[in-house]
C-alpha cells in the first residue's frame, strides 16, 4: 500500500513541519488523528519517528516490531498508513530514524533486538573501559548500564560506530526503509556520541591506536586528546556519509536532514558531531 501512495505536490518554498513521535503511531486512529491535525493546522511536512530504540514502526526484517504495537494486529503498518494519508493531503513525509541510540536502560530488549544479538556493539564509557575489555557481552551491557545511569545524562544504550558490523546493520536499515516506502526525506537523530567520555569500546580504542601508533590501548586518548577527538569525529562522519550515500542510492532527490546539537562548539568537541562540515560537503 505504501508504494502506491500518491506523491505530494512540488515542494513549497516554506516548510511547515511537525515532529511525530512514536507514541502517536500506536493505532490506526492515532495515525489518522496526526494527519488530520497537521492538515487542519496548515502543515506541509511530517517527520515521523519510525525507529525509536532499535525497533520498527514499519515492516522490517532487520528490526523487531515495536513493543508499543503489541496490541495491534500484525498487518497494521503505522508508517504505510500515515504515508498514504499524508500524501493524499499533499503533505511530505520524512522518516525520522534514531541512529545510534538503540535501547532504554532498565527495560528488557525485544526479541531480535540488535543488542540482544550483538551486546558487544554497545558504546562503552571511559569509567568502565578497563573492565569492559575483558567482559562477556551481557556483562559488558551491565557495565554500560550502571555507568550510564550513574552519569545521569546518557539516554540509554548507544551503538558504537567504530564497529564494521554496526555500519553494515544501519546501512541495511536505511536501505530497507527508503526502498520500501515512498518517503520524501530521511531524518537522522542521535547520530552523535553521548559525550566526551564515549566511546571507549575495544573497537574504538584499537582503531585509534592503528591511526596514531603506540602500544598502550587505554592510555592513547589521554596522551593525545586532540587526535582522539578528531578520530571520533572522523568515525561518526564516515558513518553519516555512508548512510546518506545509501539513502540517495535507493531514492534520488531524497532530502536528508539531521537533529544536531545546536551549539557548534558543543556539537564538534563534546558530541563529536561535525555537522558544519556535513553541511558544507552537501551530506545534509
Amino acid at each position: 500500500a505504501a508504494g502506491a501512495a500518491a506523491r505530494p505536490a512540488a515542494r513549497p518554498a516554506e516548510m511547515r513541519g511537525l515532529w511525530v513521535v512514536r507514541t502517536a503511531l500506536v493505532s490506526p486512529q492515532a495515525v489518522d488523528k496526526v494527519v488530520d491535525a497537521a492538515a487542519e493546522a496548515g502543515m506541509n511536512a511530517l517527520f515521523v519517528q519510525v525507529r525509536g530504540r532499535g525497533d520498527a514502526f514499519y515492516r522490517s526484517t532487520l528490526a523487531p516490531r515495536s513493543p508499543l504495537l503489541e496490541r495491534q494486529p500484525r498487518e497494521f503498518d503505522p508508517f504505510a498508513r500515515l504515508l498514504t494519508r499524508a500524501h493524499a493531503r499533499g503533505i511530505e513525509v520524512h522518516a525520522w530514524v534514531n541512529v545510534l541510540l538503540a535501547a532504554h536502560f532498565g527495560q528488557p530488549l525485544p526479541r531480535g533486538h540488535v543488542l540482544a544479538k550483538h551486546p558487544e556493539w554497545a558504546m562503552v564509557p571511559k569509567s568502565v573501559a578497563t573492565a569492559a575489555l575483558v567482559a562477556s557481552g551481557p556483562r559488558r551491557l551491565r557495565l554500560v548500564h550502571d555507568a550510564g545511569r550513574a552519569e545521569g545524562d546518557v539516554e540509554g544504550y548507544y551503538l558504537s560506530p567504530s564497529l564494521p558490523g554496526v555500519g553494515d546493520h544501519l546501512e541495511a536499515v536505511v536501505r530497507e526503509i527508503v526502498r520500501a516506502y515512498p518517503v520524501d526525506g530521511l531524518h537522522f537523530d542521535f547520530i552523535r556520541y553521548p559525550g566526551r567520555d564515549f566511546d571507549w569500546s575495544r573497537s574504538s580504542l584499537e582503531g585509534f591506536r592503528r591511526r596514531s601508533g603506540g602500544s598502550d590501548l587505554l592510555g592513547g586518548p589521554a596522551r593525545n586528546p586532540s587526535a582522539w577527538g578528531e578520530y571520533q569525529r572522523s568515525v561518526l562522519s564516515a558513518l553519516a556519509a555512508r548512510l546518506a550515500d545509501a539513502a540517495r542510492a535507493e531514492r534520488r532527490g531524497l532530502v536528508l536532514s539531521a537533529a544536531v546539537a545546536p551549539d557548534e562548539a558543543q556539537a564538534v568537541h563534546q558530541k563529536f558531531q561535525d555537522w558544519p562540515r556535513w553541511l558544507a560537503s552537501g551530506l545534509l
